[in-house]
């Protein structure tokens, strides 16, 4: 489920992990058009795009990483596109978060999210009730 505007975009690592978590397991399927991950498309989202309400969604944020330390400074991010747009400024821990459940959408089999979720969230000291 796509938030359905700025006002509803989770902020806090609890409430990210809570809303892309419930997300991911409930489309169940990658958001992928000819093996590229996609933010949104026909209806799908990935574990970031599911944060970007369709009135900040661009495709010109596609093939950008949405937030990765190393190019933190002066390289295009998704994140840094979106700010311009009126994202909410979010906490590095949160930027962490929401890079770890991209990597998950992106890599790992569909088998395997529950899982890395419980995983993740043992990473950043969150509550796994979501995942139940």
């Amino acid at each position: 489920m796509i938030v359905e505007s700025i006002e509803s975009i989770p902020t806090t690592p609890q409430d990210i992990f809570n809303h892309v978590a419930t997300h991911l397991l409930t489309q169940n399927e990658v958001c992928m058009v000819d093996y590229d991950c996609k933010y949104h498309h026909n209806g799908k989202a990935c574990a970031a795009g599911c944060l970007i309400p369709d009135s900040l969604y661009s495709e010109d944020d596609e093939g950008y990483d949405f937030f990765d330390m190393r190019y933190l400074n002066g390289s295009i991010l998704a994140y840094n596109n979106l700010r311009t747009r009126g994202f909410p400024e979010l906490s590095l821990e949160s930027l962490n978060l929401i890079s770890r459940l991209q990597n998950l959408h992106d890599n790992l089999p569909i088998e395997q999210w529950k899982s890395n979720l419980r995983k993740i969230a043992e990473e950043f000291n969150l509550y796994t009730s979501c995942l139940d």
